[in-house]
């Protein structure tokens, strides 16, 4: 049952001719196609920068194991596009409570 669900899936969405084709047709071929991969709008490039910054803060000893581990659970749990803005206001908010 599930088999013969894909294997209807990949007919509809494989278009008839690759050279000649309507995109809007075929949503997911001309994504392929475009080179462009759908990222529903999360940066991962801004999660892996701040995911970085917190292990090199831990790594110098800036932050001790609860507080690293607390952070990258805010991080991963915040939408991704608000992750660098997070990891910046905590660095603010540490630096004035020192």
């Amino acid at each position: 049952m599930i088999v013969s669900g894909v294997l209807e899936f990949a007919i509809k969405e494989v278009p008839p001719d690759t050279d000649e084709y309507d995109p809007e047709q075929y949503p997911l071929w001309a994504a392929a196609d475009s080179g462009d991969v759908p990222t529903d709008g999360c940066n991962t490039d801004s999660t892996d920068d701040a995911l970085s910054t917190l292990q090199e803060r831990y790594a110098s000893g800036e932050l001790n194991d609860a507080e690293f581990e607390d952070k990258v659970e805010r991080l991963l749990e915040s939408d991704r596009d608000d992750a660098q803005s997070h990891l910046e206001e905590d660095s603010v908010t540490e630096k004035l409570e020192k």
